[in-house]
């Protein structure tokens, strides 16, 4: 199946916790393969919706309840998502490079996190990280396969 070539808008609006994302995460693939997005497409979107909604309930907060507001538009060929939150800021305010880390090390010394933003980095294109006030904000896009 090819990309789908329409305009399509939603919204997403949830607590921040684990069982919330999951839930999230199923609503938008289901939605998404209505619309239309292969499985493979959709496969790319759960992984860095789930990667973005994860580092925002482990970090933005990481001892409070909040929201995560998600904002997704499909047009031309795209994905276009913006998740908000009012949780704690990036540090620096800065997007984190999205380096793979270091695995050509002994089996139990492997990290056991930091893969999150590297696969963020290279399923999307057009990362954005705003703050405003109180308010985070990332925006991202997700090419689909034509």
């Amino acid at each position: 199946m090819s990309a789908p070539n329409i305009d399509y808008e939603f919204s997403v609006s949830i607590d921040a916790s684990d069982v919330c994302v999951r839930k999230a995460l199923v609503d938008i693939r289901r939605t998404l393969g209505r619309l239309g997005v292969s499985e493979k497409d959709c496969g790319r979107i759960e992984i860095v919706f789930a990667e973005a909604m994860n580092n925002i309930v482990e970090h933005a907060y990481p001892s409070v309840s909040g929201r995560i507001d998600i904002a997704v538009t499909i047009s031309a060929g795209s994905v276009h998502a913006v998740f908000c939150d009012y949780g704690c800021p990036l540090p620096n305010l800065t997007l984190p490079h999205g380096k793979l880390p270091k695995t050509t090390v002994k089996r139990d010394s492997l990290p056991e996190g930091g893969f999150g933003w590297f696969l963020i980095h290279t399923l999307t294109e057009k990362l954005d990280y705003t703050r405003f006030e109180d308010k985070n904000r990332l925006s991202m896009r997700i090419v689909l396969d034509p």
